[in-house]
């Protein structure tokens, strides 16, 4: 089994990761990002970092062949020094509160949440959605006329993700992006790579937002199985638009396993990571990790899936896109008897697409719990 290897990543300035959305320069001014960045943007930088290395005592060919077994088991993300995971998108807020308990969040940065039930719909409604075959989602009881609404960028500690795992009724708190990100505008013009001009006749003036985090930082597990390997990671590489750098660190302290010790016949999957799918929805049966457990899925929660894509380096040319369900999807599964959980923890469930194999890439990490 390769060495697992963990590492702080500490951007040094400010970053930008472009989404999947076509970007057409002269017709639009405005390039959207995404944040935080998928596991490939991640999977890349890493790569790119370690073909560095050994490019110093070896040809391209050689880096190549040594790195292609890199894989990511663990992503996190360090608010204030302490580990965060995106919060599960079946967990809202109350929408209105008294103004004490606002100001009391905001200065302490910590926000009270709590799961939605899981309740079954009338299958009228289901079926009016197209979601035929499942049948529980999560919904709010609603109580002395209260409304909720979600937490867009939430973050919780590995402490309160285990506790709403165990417990389908606790009390939480998250924490949010913005409290630690800052949006700075940034505006280029594009220029002819031959005589370095503008063209006079489109306007070629963009703009990029540009992410500059504070107390945030990125925590990734990786191993690269290799026989002629030595995986040294550079105290610094590339991450993001524009050749931005990030810092590399060692993390010593002892990562996340997942709760143990649950054993149950409804079974919670949630997504710490983006995942895809060959058949759209997940099909446990095809699933490595959970076939020939009876599982069965019944319900989700996943919010607005998104597209990916990227550029094929040995093929030069775009990989085709990808429908990719944000992290913080939470799917239901059951089953006929109670499962012990502990094999699955951590563990990914993405699919291997167009002879991709996301798994490796950090796709699809999943935590389990009950409902």
């Amino acid at each position: 089994m390769p060495d697992i290897t963990t590492v702080q990543l500490d951007p040094l300035d400010t970053l930008f990761f472009k989404d999947g959305k076509p970007f057409s320069l002269g017709e639009e001014t405005w390039a959207d990002g995404i944040f935080p960045p998928p596991p490939s943007v991640i999977y890349g930088a890493l790569r790119t970092a370690l073909m560095g290395t050994k490019l110093l005592s070896g040809s391209l060919k050689d880096a190549v062949n040594e790195t292609e077994n890199l894989a990511i088991s663990y992503i996190a993300y360090l608010l204030n020094g302490e580990e965060h995971f995106p919060i599960p998108l079946d967990v809202v807020e109350l929408k209105d509160k008294p103004a004490r308990i606002v100001e009391l969040e905001k200065d302490n940065k910590e926000y009270e949440v709590f799961p939605l039930s899981i309740t079954e719909l009338p299958s009228e409604t289901i079926s009016s959605v197209n979601l035929t075959g499942l049948r529980v989602f999560p919904r709010f009881q609603e109580n002395n006329f209260d409304t909720v609404e979600p937490i867009e960028k939430g973050f919780l500690t590995r402490d309160f993700l285990e506790s709403y795992l165990r417990n389908p009724e606790s009390r939480i708190k998250t924490r949010r992006l913005s409290d630690y990100l800052k949006l700075e505008a940034k505006t280029g013009i594009k220029r002819n790579s031959h005589t370095r001009s503008t063209s006079d006749e489109f306007g070629e003036l963009y703009r990029v937002g540009m992410n500059r985090l504070s107390d945030f930082s990125f925590l990734v597990s990786w191993s690269l199985n290799s026989e002629n390997s030595n995986p040294h990671l550079s105290s610094l590489l590339r991450f993001g638009a524009e050749g931005k750098v990030a810092e590399s660190t060692p993390y010593r302290r002892r990562i996340w396993k997942g709760p143990q010790g649950i054993s149950t016949e409804r079974v919670k999957v949630y997504l710490a990571t983006p995942c895809a799918f060959e058949d759209g929805l997940p099909n446990p049966e095809k699933i490595s990790l959970l076939q020939g457990k009876g599982l069965k899925l019944v319900g989700l929660a996943c919010g607005k899936p998104f597209y990916l894509g990227g550029f094929d380096m040995e093929k030069m040319e775009p990989k085709p896109m990808l429908k990719v369900y944000p992290a913080g999807t939470v799917f239901y599964l059951e089953c006929s008897i109670a499962h012990p959980l502990d094999a699955f923890q951590g563990k990914s469930i993405a699919s291997k697409i167009n002879n991709i194999d996301y798994a490796s890439q950090g796709f699809g990490i999943a935590y389990f719990g009950t409902w």
